[in-house]
């Protein structure tokens, strides 16, 4: 359950700064980074939400073998 948790984390993290990143004012001279495709975005969230389930469902499990 560890690693859907970091994955998770992960993912929610990409998906902060791509907003983040969606919404900065651009300074001149610092490197910035490009926004995620509509495709990569959709992607992430669908990897979350597949992620959300699978982690309810680990949980679930363990409930009913304790």
């Amino acid at each position: 359950m560890d690693d859907v948790a970091l994955a998770l984390y992960a993912l929610a993290r990409l998906r902060q700064e791509d907003e983040r990143y969606r919404h900065a004012v651009r300074h001149p001279g610092l490197p910035s980074l490009a926004p995620l495709p509509p495709l990569l975005r959709q992607g992430v969230a669908v990897a979350m939400q597949c992620l959300e389930q699978y982690a309810r469902q680990l949980g679930e499990r363990r409930t009913l073998s304790a």
